[in-house]
């Protein structure tokens, strides 16, 4: 089945694109849901909120890095499958997305697609659909004509009950088991899907909105009853149905997902890869196991505008169905503390029940063994699992008795300017605990007498007590000590206060599992490093400026605050997300603003003091100039013409023509018009430039001159 492979990537570049801006009327109304067959295995949908669009437009996306682009288009190169009509496809769709993807309002725009109507994803059988309404229909089939003319692949044209599709085909020709790209528009409604020469024509009109099926979602009523249950408002709302997708796939159920599967298979003078091992025993016991998880739901809770900021609060919930296992799961659960809620640049927290972890995996593996299979496979696979036993655990887990949990909130760490050291870190390690005297036993007998005597005993009523830990760094210092039921270790001021916070928190059992992000705050601390620290460590590994210049760019173009939380519930696990989308600090620069004369450093071998390499000019009617010097400055060894174009954070080079030498003293050489673009990161004084042509990647700063 890698033929599909292609034609999902195709699909998955556009549905995820805008999925978090979509608000579902109940499931995105019936007027889409009437369409979508009630066994699908997967739903999402909804309709764009107004206001969130209308703040979002200028919201940067996490845009494709060229790199992972490159290295994708050189495993198709490796695969043979480069040719393929598909892989064509592909690439010319993702070049085009990184080319229009700086911010959402530019992005959808260039799709002509329409966030205030309703918007659905969801498969039929095997296939994928993606329906959405179109507000700029010459911005939509310039879109495909577009990728038409980059691919090569030209679209068949035909009409179905007075609808014209377009159907580019994915497979080589001749291919048994023919998969076409189907792009159809009724009105203002666009669906983009997949077709198979094995389809019926019945099956084909349904996908593309022709025909409804003979059950609907909108029949089941299960949205709006998921809606309910989950506590989900008017926003996005989606499922995965675990069950559905076993039973198609092993063919333990006759359905379209099956009978997608037998007949693409079929063409190909093969049976199902799923279930070919298999008995029918196997397979029906196998779909019986994944009916004990039979979802994974998820949807917005709410969507606030607050001030400049969009805040959103998501749910997900993977449900179980069999209370043998939520039970033990459940008592499991420890303590996250409060800290790991605050205003820390990172956060991460673990909470388990140490007291309960080996009774609890006793549980379960007693009732994994109380099972009753046929299968044979599953009859060894049971026979492996009850040969080992969770209690030799029990002799870990007795040291730490009485442990509730874990957390670390990062404030920040500041680095030497001299000697890129840390100097100082404010940061707060807890540890919830209802039985503080052994965990400090354990310390004052392990971590003391491992340090050296570096490290002070701690006294046994938990009173705190500084150390210093000038032998890991000159300078820092932290506290250790008992802060109520939590053993503390913090230094620095948010440290403390975060600390002392936790000497009336009691513990209870609130989950499993907790991360907060706060991406401004990782860029500015990014952005901040001392030269002496990147000196140091850009000598020690080549990749380390351009890997620090990625996640620089990464966190730049993600201003949010991000939290989740996990937890063991009576319907299942779940996830509770808080997003806040904070207002864009950096757009993206515009045109005019790129233009000057600039002095170049290289930042590839040393982005802590990049020596200067050359100067450019940027000039306003497009055309620039580049002039490179030899490592000494003497002389002038590169020096060419190009003209430029500004698309959202990048800068794009056509270079027409320009010469070269190798030294001082050696003939000039023509060097080959080429292309080249420059992806922009902004600086107090001009940008740094993630540097990309046929030879690969490079870094550099560009310094306005005055």
């Amino acid at each position: 089945m890698n033929k599909l492979a292609i034609p999902a990537l195709i699909l998955a570049a556009v549905v995820v694109i805008g999925a978090w801006l979509w608000k579902p009327g109940a499931g995105a109304g019936d007027e889409l849901t009437a369409y979508v067959p009630a066994d699908t295995a997967l739903y999402l949908g909804g309709q764009a909120n107004a206001e969130v669009s209308k703040r979002m437009q200028d919201y940067p996306i996490g845009a494709i890095d060229p790199a992972q682009l490159e290295m994708l288009f050189e495993r198709l190169e490796a695969d043979g499958a480069s040719n393929a009509p598909g892989a064509k496809l592909l690439k010319a769709m993702l070049l085009d997305f990184a080319a229009h993807s700086s911010t959402y309002g530019t992005l959808f725009s260039h799709y002509g697609f329409d966030l205030n109507a309703s918007q659905a994803v969801y498969m039929h059988g095997l296939f994928p659909v993606l329906r959405m309404h179109i507000a700029d229909k010459v911005a939509f089939d310039a879109f495909w004509a577009g990728l038409t003319k980059e691919s090569g692949v030209t679209p068949k044209e035909e009409v179905r009950e007075n609808v014209t599709i377009k159907r580019w085909p994915l497979s080589s020709e001749g291919a048994k088991g023919a998969i076409d790209l189907v792009v159809a528009m009724q009105d203002s409604l666009a669906t983009v899907t997949l077709f198979s020469s094995t389809d019926s024509d019945e099956a084909q009109l349904e996908r593309i909105g022709l025909r409804k099926p003979q059950t609907s979602l909108a029949d089941t009523k299960e949205l709006p009853e998921l809606i309910k249950a989950q506590g989900f408002t008017d926003d996005f709302v989606g499922f995965i149905h675990i069950q559905r997708l076993a039973e198609g796939l092993l063919g333990a159920k006759d359905g379209a997902l099956s009978h997608d599967i037998g007949a693409l298979a079929a063409s190909e003078g093969q049976t199902n890869p799923f279930d070919r091992d298999l008995s029918l025993v196997c397979r029906n016991e196998i779909a019986a196991l994944f009916a004990g998880m039979p979802r994974m739901v998820f949807g917005y809770q709410s969507v606030n505008i607050k001030d400049e900021s969009v805040e959103i609060n998501a749910r997900s919930l993977l449900e179980v169905a069999s209370a043998e296992v939520v039970g033990p799961l459940m008592e499991l659960r420890g303590h996250l503390p409060g800290h790991i809620d605050g205003e820390q640049m990172l956060g991460v927290a673990v909470a388990t029940n140490m007291d309960t972890l080996v009774p609890a995996l006793t549980k379960l593996w007693r009732a994994a063994g109380q099972q009753t299979f046929q299968c044979p496979q599953l009859q060894q696979a049971q026979q492996k699992m009850m040969a080992t036993s969770p209690a030799p655990l029990g002799i870990a887990t007795g040291m730490a008795q009485g442990i509730k949990g874990a957390a670390l909130s990062l404030y920040d760490i500041r680095f030497s300017d001299a000697s890129g050291m840390p100097e100082a870190v404010d940061f707060l390690f807890s540890l919830a605990t209802e039985n503080p005297e052994l965990v400090l036993s354990l310390f004052n007998t392990t971590v003391v007498p491992q340090s050296g005597g570096r490290v002070p005993e701690l006294p046994l009523n938990g009173e705190l007590t500084d150390v210093d830990l000038g032998f890991l760094s000159p300078g820092l210092k932290a506290t250790l000590g008992l802060q109520g039921s939590h053993l503390v270790v913090y230094s620095g001021t948010q440290g403390e206060e975060a600390a002392k916070a936790l000497a009336s928190e009691k513990l209870e059992s609130n989950g499993l599992m907790a991360v907060s992000v706060d991406y401004p705050k990782i860029a500015r601390w990014v952005s901040s490093l001392p030269d002496s620290l990147l000196s140091q460590v850009a000598g020690a590994s080549e990749e380390f400026c351009l890997g620090q210049a990625r996640i620089r760019k990464a966190m730049q173009s993600q201003p949010m605050r991000m939290t989740y939380r996990t937890d063991m519930e009576s319907g299942g696990l779940s996830g509770q997300t808080r997003m806040e989308m904070l207002p864009v600090s950096q757009p993206a620069p515009k045109a005019e603003d790129l233009v000057g004369r600039y002095e170049l450093r290289d930042l590839n071998q040393n982005c802590g003091q990049p020596p200067m390499i050359g100067h450019e000019e940027i000039n306003t009617d497009g055309t620039g100039f580049y002039t490179e010097y030899d490592a000494t400055g003497q002389c002038e060894t590169l020096r060419y013409n190009y003209r430029w174009t500004s698309v959202g954070d990048q800068l794009r080079f056509d270079v027409q023509g320009g010469e070269y030498r190798d030294g001082c003293d050696l003939e000039w050489e023509a060097l080959d018009p080429h292309t080249a673009r420059c992806e922009i990161l902004a600086t107090d004084s001009g940008f740094d430039c993630i540097y990309t042509d046929d030879d690969g990647e490079g870094m550099y700063r560009y310094q306005r001159v005055n």
